[in-house]
């Protein structure tokens, strides 16, 4: 499997479709066996997506991503796992651990996985 994380110094970008620093990692059986840098010229989305697509990624692990860029990914069978925050190599050690859904990840007023919350009058 080959993760795409996009990065934002040593963090994960607030947001996907901005990134032009990824961190592609390929573990095999939970071991990691490869990582590297890519930095990605200012592109379209589709074209983003194709040069994700060359580095033969499955998953991405990302903040903030619109409906189309999302669309596009998963129209060519790559995971996006969003609403994700934190520094990468702690990121990478929840993934190997199958953590990343600890709430200490959640990329702040996302609320992921609960749904969206009413404010009750008087609040």
């Amino acid at each position: 499997m080959k993760i795409a994380l996009p990065l934002w110094e040593n963090r994960i970008s607030p947001v996907l479709d901005e990134a032009r620093g990824f961190l592609i990692v390929e573990f095999r059986d939970g071991v990691e066996i490869e990582r590297r840098t890519i930095n990605l010229p200012p592109v379209s989305l589709p074209d983003k997506v194709k040069c994700l697509l060359n580095e033969g990624i499955d998953r991405i692990i990302c903040g903030a991503v619109s409906n189309a860029l999302n669309s596009m990914l998963e129209a060519n069978d790559v995971t996006v796992q969003p609403w994700c925050c934190g520094r990468v190599e702690e990121l990478l050690k929840a993934v190997q651990e199958d953590r990343l859904t600890d709430p200490r990840f959640n990329m702040p007023g996302c609320g992921r996985g609960r749904g969206r919350r009413r404010r009750r009058r008087g609040w």
